[in-house]
């Protein structure tokens, strides 16, 4: 009998190692294959992530590329328009200089012929009255030869001087010359005369050859002017290529610089948590050999305790009963003392593995705890401590206390009343995979959980921080959840679901909070309600005060399979300049802005979906000022151009578009008094600056137009003709 019990023994103890043992083997290659799991999840992760990463980057520099084509088509136009703009002025001005020299030459070509008709009309009248004079002189005194003539006495008698009377002739070769020295006076005359309109001619000649010698002097003096102020233009326009260039090329190095120094990042990252992956099993690994040596080094010493019994009782060494009962009466009464006056805490280090699987097969996913214990003073409850849930821990809980019913111990389901979980991580990753985890929970019929507390437990979301989070989830006895209560811990937002209906009432509440994402857009006041549908929740109406104005509008946001955000929205009374100062802290324009927007975006995963969003809004601000452009100097100051200044309005109106980062200001009406203005102009991704404004100023003293380019960026805007 003895040498069968020893048998029976031998047998029971390496039927029982033999167990352990594989027991420790399905353990090791349960850990294995979850091992393998993990590295194969992670390598999907890290493929998935580098795959977006690397159509992120494709992306922008497809983006990148549309710009920089965009911009150089836009310089190219903006080059022919100046181009053409400056022949068409220079075709103008020499077709008005020519007009001008041929509308002169006329004024003095019809000059000089009227002078010249009046003058030959007074030659011609004063020659005219010489010769009429010099003929009337010829004839009122004739020459008469007195010698010829014998004049009679006047002694003698009238009828005796009759018969001796001769009439008195005429001497023909004085006749002859009178008339031959008037012509030849004639003749000097008209010599005289045409030699006198010779130099007169020669004269007007050589005015007008002077007159045009002085017009080409000055038109080659213009030509050379406008060639030097070409030559200044086009090393100017070269000058700002070439630092629009070494800008781009500095951004484009600094984008690099901060790609390789988030990838080196992510590497670095991912090379720690496999390091602390590793070590973490590599702990876990050694921990489960020293409890397997534990247990077995226990069951070798339980073994051996037995064996010495046993051989002593063979041995008629028997204690009596009081002896035998004495040490269970003591271990009673300190157990009594130690529960109720000594701790009220027992460790359930054993129960470990048996707690484990149970919520791993109720969730679907591996779970460890670190400690187990019962507290039995202020009712059963259990502590669980260092809980970790996911191959990869995903989710880190600090500590769990869990409280049951008491009936349902003994029974087929266990039913918790109360679980919460204070402290603790949970990664984005695990956030996709709580829906599977709810509704394996609804199926596992085993346990049921009726009210599910999280008390500051923050997300890790990789990429930008969120505040540690309060929730209170409730769920019926079907497994869904009936309630559900999230605030972040300082107290800045809140929100309320109740899944009473066929959707799920929502109603969201924000005070002083600003966006974890986007621009650093700060909410005074916010209230939302709507439904919660599937993947998507519908806000049908929300109101919000920001930056001294209200707004109100719907929205929409839904995250399968992408995460889309839509909203329609009203704002009145919103201060500009302190709204602007999110965005960017180079575009000042202050005012009372009023206006309509619609607001989408789409993006892979949350931390982007508000990188690239499109707006379509139009807006009308009251009585501020634009920074950093003075309307009334550019007017003035012509072909200079002008920098910096400012220009107060009493209304700004128009229409703006935001897509890819690109800002596209189109029907901008300005209204300040006298001055006004319209534009049209773009605002790139990399804050440059292009388009036209026209600008009038009306007075009843003056009335100026001018139609100006601007150019520049944010910093720095120039308006030039």
């Amino acid at each position: 009998e003895e040498e069968e019990r020893k048998r029976r023994e031998e047998e029971e103890r390496r039927r029982r190692e033999e167990e352990e043992e594989r027991k420790r083997r399905e353990e090791e290659e349960r850990k294995r294959r979850e091992e393998e799991e993990r590295k194969r999840r992670e390598e999907e992760e890290r493929k998935r992530r580098e795959e977006e990463e690397r159509k992120r980057r494709e992306e922008e520099e497809r983006k990148r590329r549309e710009e920089e084509e965009e911009r150089k088509r836009r310089e190219q136009e903006e080059e022919r328009r100046r181009r053409e703009e400056e022949d068409r002025r220079r075709e103008e001005e020499d077709r008005r200089r020519a007009e001008e020299d041929r509308r002169r030459e006329e004024e003095e070509r019809e000059r000089r012929e009227v002078e010249d008709r009046r003058r030959r009309e007074e030659e011609d009248r004063r020659r005219e009255d010489d010769d009429r004079r010099g003929v009337e002189e010829e004839a009122e005194s004739p020459s008469f030869d007195i010698g010829n003539f014998d004049l009679p006495s006047t002694s003698e008698p009238e009828e005796s001087a009759a018969p001796s009377f001769e009439a008195p002739s005429f001497d023909a070769d004085a006749s002859e010359s009178f008339t031959a020295d008037f012509d030849r006076q004639q003749e000097l005359r008209r010599k005289q005369e045409e030699e006198e309109e010779r130099q007169r001619q020669a004269a007007d000649e050589a005015r007008v050859a002077m007159e045009r010698a002085r017009r080409e002097e000055e038109a080659r003096e213009e030509a050379a002017r406008r060639a030097a102020l070409e030559a200044e233009m086009r090393a100017r326009v070269e000058q700002e290529k070439l630092d629009r260039a070494e800008r781009e090329r500095a951004k484009r190095e600094e984008y690099q610089r901060k790609i390789g120094q988030e990838e080196e990042r992510k590497r670095q990252e991912t090379a720690r948590r496999e390091r602390e992956e590793f070590e973490r099993t590599e702990t876990e690994r050694k921990k489960r050999e020293e409890d397997l040596v534990r247990r077995r080094q226990q069951s070798e010493e339980a073994d051996r305790k037995r064996a010495e019994i046993k051989r002593l009782q063979k041995s008629g060494r028997i204690r009596s009963p009081v002896e035998r009962v004495r040490p269970f009466i003591i271990g009673v009464v300190a157990l009594v003392g130690l529960v109720i006056g000594v701790v009220h805490v027992v460790p359930m280090s054993g129960y470990i593995p048996t707690v484990e699987k149970m919520v791993s097969n109720s969730i679907g996913e591996p779970v460890t705890i670190g400690s187990m214990k019962m507290s039995v003073l202020s009712g059963l409850q259990f502590k669980l401590g260092g809980v970790n849930i996911g191959t990869t821990q995903d989710v880190n809980l600090n500590e769990v206390l869990v409280t049951p019913e008491l009936g349902s111990l003994l029974g087929d389901e266990l039913v918790l009343t109360s679980v919460r979980a204070d402290g603790g991580t949970v990664v984005r990753e695990a956030l996709t995979r709580m829906p599977a985890w709810l509704d394996a929970s609804m199926a596992d019929q085993r346990i049921r959980i009726r009210k599910l507390s999280l008390h500051g437990v923050k997300l890790d979301m990789r990429t930008f921080d969120l505040p540690a989070l309060n929730a209170d989830l409730r769920f019926g006895r079907d497994g869904a959840v009936v309630s559900a209560s999230v605030e972040t811990a300082d107290g800045r937002l809140s929100v309320d679901i109740d899944n009473g209906g066929s959707a799920a009432e929502v109603r969201i509440r924000a005070s002083k909070w600003t966006a974890p994402i986007g621009a650093p857009f700060e909410l005074s006041d916010f209230t939302g309600q709507g439904t919660i549908a599937g993947s998507t929740l519908n806000v049908s109406n929300w109101q919000a005060t920001a930056y001294g104005g209200q707004a109100t509008g719907s929205a929409a946001i839904s995250w399968m399979p992408r995460w889309n955000l839509t909203s329609q929205f009203e704002f009145v009374r919103v201060e500009t300049e302190d709204m602007l100062a999110a965005f960017s802290d180079t575009a000042k324009v202050s005012g009372s802005a009023s206006g309509r927007a619609s607001f989408s975006a789409q993006a892979g995963s949350i931390d982007g979906l508000l990188d690239r969003p499109s707006v379509q809004a139009s807006f009308a601000v009251k009585r501020g000022a634009v920074d950093g452009v003075d309307l009334v100097r550019a007017l003035q100051a012509g072909r200079a151009g002008t920098q910096g200044g400012s220009t107060r309005f009493e209304e700004l109106t128009g229409e703006v578009s935001v897509a890819n980062g690109r800002f596209n200001y189109r029907n901008v009406e300005l209204a300040a008094g006298i001055l006004s203005a319209q534009s049209n102009f773009d605002i790139s991704s990399n804050q440059d600056l292009s388009g036209r404004v026209s600008v009038a100023l009306r007075s009843p003293a003056q009335r100026l137009n001018a139609d100006l380019n601007v150019s520049g960026n944010l910093e720095g805007a120039t308006l030039r003709p």
